[in-house]
């Protein structure tokens, strides 16, 4: 069987990511000798959203632009574990020997460097890591689900597990894939999930925790 997972929001949580990347960007504002680290830090933590937050750094630190705090917030490299749950899942799939993939939307270097720091490689096989902005095509698009297929061909059971409704499970039902949603139980993902979407855009089935995963597959 291949099993596919979605990343961000699926085998950790995003907002990780984003609290590492606003670290990266603080840093970068407090280089300039303009502003320190903790008012960098303050300015973005009570910005209502991201952006507001970097128009207003890019302002109190001067000569930076959004751009050069875009660059820090996409290039750093992320502080970032792997959640004891997800190791598990992982372990006990590839034990039972099921082939495992990574779906995931996203520039390369970003996602490149939050897979290397959630240690990602040892379960996923570099064929096996499709990563839209290598690909050409996200999510909204088959040839993700369409490539991890091809490369996997004596696989004819295939699983996707991820959490978005507006774009996770739409192509791998119209391609006859098993589509898994995990509950954003906390309520802290970065895209929501009560949104209202089209029936072939919802998943088949529904978890409340990626172990629930051992006990339906």
């Amino acid at each position: 069987m291949l099993i596919a997972f979605d990343l961000d929001d699926t085998l950790y949580k995003e907002k990780e990511f984003v609290a590492s990347g606003c670290e990266a960007v603080a840093r970068r504002a407090a280089a300039t000798g303009k502003i320190t680290l903790g008012e960098a830090l303050a300015i973005l933590h009570d910005a209502a959203i991201t952006a507001e937050g970097f128009d207003r750094l890019a302002e109190a630190a001067g000569g930076l632009t959004i751009a050069d705090l875009l660059d820090a917030y996409r290039h750093h490299t992320p502080v970032l574990s792997l959640p004891g749950e997800s190791e598990k899942v992982l372990d006990e799939l590839r034990r039972r020997g099921h082939t495992l993939a990574l779906v995931t939307d996203g520039r390369a270097a970003t996602q490149r460097g939050k897979i290397n720091a959630l240690g990602l490689n040892r379960y996923f096989s570099p064929q096996n890591i499709i990563i839209s902005g290598e690909t050409g095509a996200d999510k909204n698009h088959p040839l993700p689900f369409l490539l991890a297929a091809e490369r996997n061909p004596a696989e004819t059971e295939r699983v996707y597990v991820g959490d978005n409704p507006a774009k996770d499970f739409r192509h791998p039902n119209l391609l006859g894939w098993r589509t898994i949603r995990l509950n954003d139980v906390g309520g802290v993902n970065v895209h929501r999930q009560d949104i209202e979407v089209a029936p072939e855009f919802r998943a088949s089935e529904t978890i409340d925790s990626l172990g629930e995963l051992l006990d339906i597959i």
